[in-house]
């Protein structure tokens, strides 16, 4: 994923493209027609927590790489 080229931790790097892979999967699978309101209301509760860390974790890359220069 080239948008996140700007992050030098190759581990980071790959946890955050990994997650927000995962969180495209469980958006795809929730539009599905079969699962029920309540599997979907709970796969958006998810996506937004996966959303929120994926923010959280750029912002304490940012913070540290701010410390560190």
């Amino acid at each position: 994923m080239k948008d996140l080229d700007f992050i030098k931790d190759k581990e980071l790097r790959s946890t955050l493209e990994n997650s927000i892979e995962y969180m495209y999967a469980l958006f795809e699978q929730s539009k599905d027609g079969e699962k029920n309101l309540l599997y979907k209301e709970e796969t958006y509760r998810v996506i937004i927590l996966y959303v929120i860390s994926t923010i959280e974790a750029i912002l304490l890359y940012f913070y540290k790489e701010r410390k560190e220069n």
